[in-house]
């Protein structure tokens, strides 16, 4: 990193700032360090946007509570990024395909300069008239090529249509948790996929997250098997997504710190459990899982004389355990702060089992003891006496 400390260090910045725009290299502009004023008002995004054929400048204002956008051209852009610099704002962070520069002001107002190494390889489609159909283009992936998921002519390949379709409805579901957390503030996004597999899925959110999202990232992908996990990484470093790595592990003993998404997509039994309670304990504000082979609760279904037909056949006794099991699950993210929903998503290639959970935090102090004694009151109607994640959150 480059620091220069210099008194036209708005007007160096500026000048980059205007270079990069009409050089097309400019990604985003990030305002912030609000200086008084709406203090609702806590940050100023700036991209790119393509409307009725010329370029302009879109800025993001963010509130405590809202959102709003307004369209400029970009000299009237660039003369309001001047006036918020070193007035509404202390600090702005340019992000082009060239290079990152940060101009910061200290508490006396005096300017600084730092350049870095860019994080951003391409800049994210500008098209606003355009209605996107899709989150992935299968044309312009690289990656996807190189997993076999579509060809070198940019056509999905004909036995992988159901993947490239369930790449895409994961991403909408993703996009759709960030945007509803406080992820959707942050400039760095920390990512754990236990259970990588192939990592179609990986692959995905690390593309989406860097190239339309405009998010640094760290993305790791957790996989047992050794082929896999050289494979992933050798795409990886093929395709330049220097940020994406994948390891050899398994989901009970993988180790997490800290981690903003945790995400484990048809992790065997209680395996889920134990996915779930890494990323409730390393903070996370985002859970996505897809739970697959519910083994552990279907011995122990006990229901009065009045509903045991419910779980006298085989396949109505597996399905009440996944509901049962599942439906625990939920309840027991609540406990721990999240907004949860149980859906339907959409199947893939490898399984038809196709529910997913998703969490994201909302609240720092839940009503544990409250939660808690309904779900005992839950395991006690079908006579559960033990179920993983519940026993890994109590302690016992």
């Amino acid at each position: 990193m480059v620091i220069k400390l210099m008194n036209d260090a708005k007007i160096e910045f500026m000048d980059e700032l205007e270079k990069t725009i009409m050089s097309n290299l400019f990604v985003k502009l990030t305002l912030g360090k609000r200086r008084g004023g709406d203090e609702a008002l806590k940050n100023i995004y700036i991209t790119p946007v393509a409307l009725r054929g010329r370029n302009e400048l879109s800025f993001l204002y963010r509130y405590a509570t809202r959102d709003e956008t307004k369209n400029l051209t970009i000299d009237k852009g660039l003369e309001l990024i001047s006036e918020f610099l070193g007035s509404t704002f202390l600090s702005g962070h340019l992000f082009s395909t060239d290079q990152n520069i940060e101009l910061s002001y200290s508490r006396k107002l005096k300017p600084r300069i730092s350049k870095s190494k860019p994080t951003f390889t391409r800049v994210g489609s500008t098209d606003h008239d355009k209605k996107k159909s899709r989150f992935i283009d299968a044309e312009t992936s690289e990656y996807l090529k190189a997993l076999g998921v579509v060809s070198a002519n940019g056509r999905v390949a004909k036995k992988k249509e159901k993947k490239f379709r369930q790449i895409n409805k994961f991403i909408e579901v993703v996009d759709a948790l960030i945007r509803s957390s406080d992820l959707i503030n942050r400039e760095h996004i920390s990512v754990v996929d236990m259970g990588a597999g192939k990592g179609y899925l990986t692959f995905a959110l690390y593309d989406y997250l860097v190239n339309t999202l405009n998010k640094e990232v760290t993305v790791v992908g957790v996989e047992s098997r050794s082929e896999i996990v050289d494979l992933c990484n050798n795409v990886s470093r093929e395709v330049e997504f220097d940020k994406l790595s994948f390891v050899k592990g398994f989901i009970n003993d993988y180790k997490i710190d800290t981690v903003d998404i945790l995400i484990a997509l048809h992790a065997c039994d209680t395996a889920t459990d134990d996915a779930m309670f890494q990323g409730i304990k390393a903070g996370a504000e985002v859970i996505v899982c897809s739970p697959c082979c519910h083994k552990q609760l279907n011995p122990q279904l006990s229901v009065s004389d009045a509903n045991s037909e419910l779980i006298s056949y085989g396949i109505m006794r597996e399905r009440q355990a996944t509901m049962v099991t599942d439906t625990m699950r939920a309840m027991l993210l609540k406990s721990q702060g999240y907004k949860t929903n149980v859906f339907e998503f959409i199947s893939s290639e490898h399984t038809g089992k196709n529910l997913m959970i998703s969490a994201v935090k909302h609240s720092r102090n839940p009503n544990e003891n409250e939660i808690f004694a309904k779900i005992d009151t839950f395991k006690a109607q079908w006579g559960i006496k033990t179920q993983h994640l519940d026993k890994l959150l109590r302690g016992k």
